[in-house]
């Protein structure tokens, strides 16, 4: 037998099969467009989505008929959005993470409700990548869609009601939902009622690694599937990568390099302090053993190398991998004297400023392709930095780090992570440990 672990993230989907000793035994991906209707305006196709999800099921499937798949479970990306009707239908597109269309809704959040008591109660600090302000933007901006709406769903519960499973929400991704109670571990009263939100449209909490229900043998046979497949919740995607990564205890640091660079420090309890705060370090609940965690992160990870291959190199949208790997050859060995402001997306920690944009300084007529590739590796690393400093000035040890992700398979960008961090670099055996 084999189980089948599924990745859904903000632009391509991943299927790995192993079998009970932990061996992989195949893995497919695939992308999907990642639509831009308006700047900071941020979807993807719910039909695209499903389309690359059962295409990787399936190109799995066919390749470990000799270990048939038993199991399935998913770790899904944080701060997506999609209404759904009474039959779990989707009303619109999906609405991606770095979608900043919430910005009046995140102001009068903070003007009504304010940061301080969101954080004590979430673990969370009001910003429009939370999955709650586009729940509220989608009730302000599309009154008739919000009033059929039977579910206030993110990517997960969409997949599982598409698998004809009940669509319920793991807890490590309920806990990045700006409606979660980080202390009570249940949706809040206090919360969804300054929203205006009935609790009835957010779907149930159950744990990581429960299982939620079975494949019927209809959608089993569309996925090539065979037997009796038993759907196991899996995470929000930043957790599950981390545990992937070996992270069970504190003091155990992962990086992710995707879409987003994401640094994960996993956390005996909630850390709901002043400093936190102020710094909007998050509170979520771990995948592994009742731990949680906290996370710095840059939105504009390999989204900015990807532009930098179109714009730089001539690379065309969703066939950036080549030239990309071009450019990062080319870099030269020397820190660049170019700074580039890597908010192309908005600001990550420490200043989750959702209007703060990318900026290029230092330029003169000699300025090169290949200096401006450094650049932007160089300042994606100094961005992380700075949030480095703070977590060691909050106690939480940065000094050994475990990096995943596609860009992690790259010696040259690990070794200026090293050497800007000032940290001991690991690259993890398994690239995708998500």
């Amino acid at each position: 037998m084999s189980v089948l672990g599924v990745d859904i993230g903000t632009s391509r989907c991943k299927a790995a099969a192993f079998n009970l000793d932990g061996k992989m035994l195949a893995m497919y991906s695939r992308e999907y467009q990642r639509l831009m209707p308006l700047p900071g305006r941020y979807e993807i196709l719910p039909s695209q989505l499903i389309s690359a999800l059962e295409s990787i099921i399936a190109d799995v499937a066919a390749q470990v008929k000799r270990d048939p798949i038993e199991a399935i479970s998913f770790s899904v990306f944080g701060g997506s959005f999609v209404p759904l009707d009474s039959d779990f239908n989707p009303l619109g597109n999906l609405i991606s993470t770095a979608d900043n269309r919430g910005l009046p809704d995140m102001e009068s959040w903070l003007e009504s409700f304010t940061a301080e008591r969101t954080y004590q109660i979430t673990g969370i600090i009001p910003h429009t990548s939370e999955f709650l302000i586009k729940a509220i933007a989608c009730s302000r901006t599309s009154p008739d869609i919000y009033e059929r709406t039977a579910m206030l769903a993110s990517a997960e519960e969409f997949v599982y009601a598409h698998l004809g499973v009940i669509p319920v929400v793991d807890r490590s991704t309920a806990s990045t939902y700006m409606a979660y109670d980080i202390k009570s571990g249940d949706w809040s009263a206090e919360i969804l009622d300054a929203a205006g939100i009935c609790r009835s449209l957010l779907a149930p909490i159950v744990e990581c690694g429960s299982v939620i229900g079975r494949l019927s043998r209809a959608v089993s046979q569309r996925l090539g599937l065979s037997g009796d497949v038993v759907v196991v919740a899996g995470g929000h995607d930043q957790q599950v990568a981390a545990l992937g990564a070996g992270q069970v205890r504190p003091g155990i640091v992962t990086d992710s390099l995707g879409t987003v660079e994401a640094m994960s420090a996993a956390l005996e309890s909630p850390e709901l302090g002043r400093a936190f705060m102020q710094n909007n370090l998050p509170n979520w609940c771990h995948v592994y053993n009742g731990l949680f965690c906290t996370a710095a992160y840059n939105y504009s990870c390999a989204d900015l190398l990807n532009w930098a291959a179109r714009v730089f190199y001539g690379a065309q949208a969703g066939d950036e991998l080549e030239l990309l790997k071009r450019g990062l050859a080319e870099m030269p060995d020397a820190p660049s004297s170019v700074l580039v402001q890597p908010h192309f997306c908005g600001s990550g920690t420490p200043y989750m400023d959702a209007v703060s944009r990318g900026a290029i300084a230092g330029l003169d007529l000699s300025v090169t392709r290949e200096q401006l590739m450094r650049a932007i590796i160089d300042c994606q690393n100094y961005e992380m930095r700075l949030n480095m400093d703070i977590w060691r000035k909050l106690g939480i040890s940065a000094d050994s780090i475990r990096v995943f992700g596609g860009l992690a398979q790259n010696d040259r960008i690990l070794q200026i992570k090293a050497d800007i961090l000032d940290a001991i670099v690991t690259k993890v055996g398994c690239s995708e440990s998500g």
